[in-house]
């Protein structure tokens, strides 16, 4: 290949074309070589397994009647009171019950204090509307495992020692008065 045909006009370009040449016939050959690929190793890392438990059992747990009737009462409030809330409402719900039952302004079983009365007024408002009846089995079986958890001590006090709750699309008058803790769900809690 000649770009110039004279060379007293342009004695210093043959030996360009000649450069030119030879530096694309190095990349072509460059270009078209395999390169060899660093060698890649797997090493495997030990890794400590976490496996989180709801519960750890040391022994057996006896529920006797007693026991079972008031899991029920609870599982029943907490069907009717947060039924659709997340796992934390309802544990929530269930706080407020026995944190009734350990303040002695209240009765002294979940059972009570759930059927309790002041004044004619129902501390559960599921409990004075009447005609209530489990229709999600799949969810009252949700509220039942909750509320035999927390009956047993296997969740901690989410509301921060709440007594009193409302939805929180209501504004009682008491709900001025008593101070606040948290807000689970639709719920806001009350220390009281």
């Amino acid at each position: 290949m000649k770009l110039f045909e004279n060379r007293k006009d342009f004695p210093y370009l043959r030996w360009a074309e000649g450069f030119v040449i030879g530096i694309i016939a190095v990349t072509g050959v460059a270009l078209a070589t395999p390169t060899k690929q660093p060698e890649i190793q797997i090493v495997k890392v030990p890794v400590v397994q976490v496996i989180e438990k709801k519960i750890v059992v040391k022994e057996a747990v006896y529920l006797n009647r007693h026991d079972r009737q008031q899991i029920k009462c609870m599982a029943e409030n907490t069907y009717f009171e947060a039924g659709h809330e997340p796992t934390k409402g309802k544990i929530a719900v269930n706080n407020v019950v026995l944190n009734r039952v350990k303040d002695k302004r209240f009765p002294k079983t979940p059972c009570a204090v759930i059927n309790q009365r002041a004044k004619g007024v129902c501390q559960f408002s599921w409990k004075c509307e009447g005609g209530k009846r489990i229709a999600d089995m799949t969810a009252y079986r949700k509220a039942t495992d909750v509320a035999e958890d927390v009956y047993l001590g296997n969740y901690t006090d989410v509301t921060k020692g709440a007594k009193f709750y409302h939805a929180d699309y209501v504004s009682p008058s008491w709900g001025r008065v008593f101070d606040r803790t948290t807000k689970i769900g639709a719920h806001i809690f009350y220390r009281g």
